[in-house]
């Protein structure tokens, strides 16, 4: 039997409102908090391909690591994404902040709001070291930091990827990517500039 999850939601200057189920909180476009996480190696950054059993944005591109707040949880609870997505044990001292970014994505009458509190974590990192939840994560793959962040201000249309288990390379252009607003890709445009 699946149990309901809960989220915290808030008002647009975050503060706290109900808690609310998952469903209700997409359903009724309430904020509520996510934690964001890029690996970036010196000069590139790992992205995930989604899952293509994901139901929201499956197959897409997306932030090396994400998820919701449970409503119990902190912001330092977020770290538990790396392990749970990529079978990486870290602490949130273990990261850099980088900002919180409040970033809308509606599809129909699915109204996704959030408080995006985006963290760094800088490796080396090898494939070795991942476990990837095949439900979540399809794979994961490597790309210049340079050419992503002309790619985030709309400077390019497509960035070369390698995946870092098969070597398979692969451009991939902006509607590849999960449609948040375009304001939360110039903000992490912006942030990756200082890593």
């Amino acid at each position: 039997m699946c149990t309901e999850e809960w989220i915290q939601t808030y008002d647009e200057a975050h503060r706290p409102l109900s808690r609310k189920t998952r469903d209700d909180v997409h359903k009724l476009g309430l904020w509520h908090d996510t934690f964001h996480c890029w690996l970036v190696e010196r000069d590139t950054v790992l992205l995930q391909k989604r899952s293509a059993m994901k139901k929201d944005f499956a197959s897409l591109y997306d932030v090396t690591a994400a998820g919701h707040l449970q409503a119990e949880e902190t912001i330092a609870d977020g770290v538990r994404e790396l392990e749970e997505e990529l079978g990486l044990k870290r602490n949130i001292e273990d990261l850099t902040f980088g900002a919180v970014i409040q970033d809308t994505i509606q599809i129909g009458d699915w109204i996704d709001r959030e408080f995006t509190h985006v963290y760094f974590h800088s490796g080396p990192f090898e494939r070795e070291q991942f476990t990837l939840q095949t439900e979540e994560v399809e794979t994961l793959v490597c790309v210049s930091k340079r050419q992503l962040i002309q790619l985030f201000e709309g400077r390019v249309e497509f960035v070369d990827t390698e995946d870092i288990f098969t070597g398979e390379r692969q451009s991939i252009a902006f509607r590849q990517f999960v449609p948040h607003e375009r304001n939360y890709y110039a903000q992490c445009a912006k942030l990756l500039k200082t890593i």
